[in-house]
């Protein structure tokens, strides 16, 4: 008669699985298990995949997959299971609107999907309110978020919008009092400004800056420099004596 020696060993205790059992498509959440040296996997790799030693779960897709957590001893596995759900993004549609803005302006942006709130990555280039009006505050380029939350899960429409400096121009010089009848050059710069004059029956000013009276009263000079589409105008106020008898 033969003997044999069997030694019958435990399987190894596994805690539960612990945090939480939710999380949205493209974000990830960490599932933790007090048992050290076990491996994760998911049944269901076209909705949820998990780093096999890490525990950390990615939303692939809206739906559900079984995750394993099984700790191997002495070739005894014993295993915890848990089943996490994939939750949808909301739909949000694109944002809409202009893609420049001068600095001290504003445009309007517009999505069409509600209950989304607006931001902007750089405040101090482009600030931007609740109903989507951005203001130009500094030149330079900034991102504008258009953020929708369903169920806890965020997706956002991005937009780039570039803000334009204003051109600087220097104030007008020039003899600003003077006689009716006579002449007086006005000067600024840039070049390639527009020149006008608040009232031309008191003062015409041609496109050299060369203003002349015409009869007694005042009138607003402007000198107006545009480049990218945004303006900057100076003014002077000039005065037309009359002329002596």
């Amino acid at each position: 008669t033969q003997k044999a020696t069997v030694t019958v060993v435990n399987s190894p205790i596994v805690t539960d699985i612990s945090r939480t059992n939710s999380v949205c498509v493209d974000e990830t959440t960490q599932l933790l298990n007090d048992t050290k040296n076990g491996i994760w996997k998911s049944d269901s790799t076209a909705y949820a995949t998990i780093d096999k030693n890490t525990g950390v779960v990615t939303g692939i897709s809206a739906g559900t997959s079984l995750i394993h957590y099984q700790v191997t001893t002495n070739n005894c596995t014993t295993e915890k299971t848990i089943t996490v759900t994939v939750k949808p993004l909301p739909a949000v549609n694109p944002i809409t609107g202009p893609t420049n803005v001068c600095e001290e302006a504003t445009i309007n942006l517009a999505n069409t999907t509600k209950n989304g709130i607006w931001s902007s990555s750089d405040s101090l280039v482009a600030s931007v309110n609740g109903a989507g009006t951005v203001t130009g505050i500094k030149a330079g380029a900034a991102i504008i978020s258009f953020t929708v939350t369903l169920a806890g899960c965020k997706k956002a429409s991005t937009y780039s919008i570039a803000v334009n400096a204003l051109p600087i121009v220097t104030p007008i010089t020039g003899t600003t009092s003077f006689c009716s009848g006579t002449t007086s050059q006005l000067s600024s710069s840039p070049a390639m400004g527009f020149w006008s004059s608040s009232d031309s029956k008191v003062v015409s000013v041609d496109p050299t800056g060369l203003a002349k009276g015409l009869k007694q009263g005042t009138s607003t000079i402007s000198y107006a420099v545009t480049t990218s589409g945004c303006k900057t105008t100076t003014t002077t106020t000039v005065t037309i004596n009359p002329s002596p008898e």
